[in-house]
């Protein structure tokens, strides 16, 4: 907790925004009455706090922060999700840290996360790393979308009903490329104002995005998607 909770009285205080950002309630203050109110979302979704791991040790060092998500239905699914998503992590943090060991003498990492789109069916989580090997620096972004019905993480090929969704997809962004690259089948995300996103780098290694509305998509999805189009989202 970035405000450490405050014991006085007996009573334990946490932040207002502690209680929205990790138990989906709305803060209502009602100043003539002195009175605070928590209200819950009707819709129960799960919830998405940070672990963060961090490590500094000479020239080398890493800071990142490792989504873990609560308040799935399934209690074994979701100790085995966040058990593989902090092993995939634990697993790059590793590959970083003993790439080039002995050649290199500075290396750091940072890595945070956004979750642009949260609801009972799907979360979007959207990581942002800078990576630094003594004067070379990179920015990576990599994202998982994870499919809380089926308990898949998903391509983009999961979500449209015909094979030529990247052609209708380019149509819908203006994109001007004759084919979308292969490498969007994994970075693409949802975002709950602007629908879904895609990425690549082009040849110049220019950062690429479109985004599509989740209402110009209605006749792509597939059934099992439909909920994309709802209320629902955060």
């Amino acid at each position: 907790m970035k405000d450490p909770p405050t014991i006085r009285n007996g009573c334990v205080y946490v932040t207002a925004d502690f209680m929205e950002e990790n138990f989906d309630t709305n803060i209502v203050w009602n100043g003539k009455q002195k009175q605070i109110t928590l209200r819950t979302e009707a819709i129960q979704r799960p919830i998405v706090y940070k672990n963060e791991v961090v490590y500094q040790r000479g020239n080398r060092s890493y800071d990142v922060e490792v989504p873990v998500i609560i308040g799935l239905n399934d209690g074994n699914y979701e100790k085995n999700l966040n058990y593989k998503l902090s092993s995939d992590i634990t697993d790059k943090i590793h590959d970083f840290m003993t790439a080039h060991e002995k050649d290199v003498e500075k290396s750091n990492l940072t890595a945070k996360y956004t979750v642009p789109y949260r609801s009972k069916e799907m979360v979007s989580i959207v990581f942002f790393a800078d990576v630094q090997s003594d004067e070379q620096y990179k920015q990576v972004q990599q994202t998982i979308n994870i499919d809380l019905q089926t308990q898949k993480i998903i391509k983009l090929n999961d979500l449209f009903r015909k094979k030529d969704y990247k052609q209708r997809l380019a149509k819908e962004m203006s994109v001007s490329v004759k084919e979308m690259p292969e490498e969007i089948e994994e970075q693409f995300y949802f975002d709950k104002d602007r629908g879904l996103v895609v990425y690549w780098q082009d040849k110049q290694g220019q950062r690429q995005e479109y985004a599509v509305s989740f209402l110009e998509m209605k006749k792509m999805l597939k059934d099992n998607y439909q909920f994309l189009l709802g209320q629902n989202q955060p």
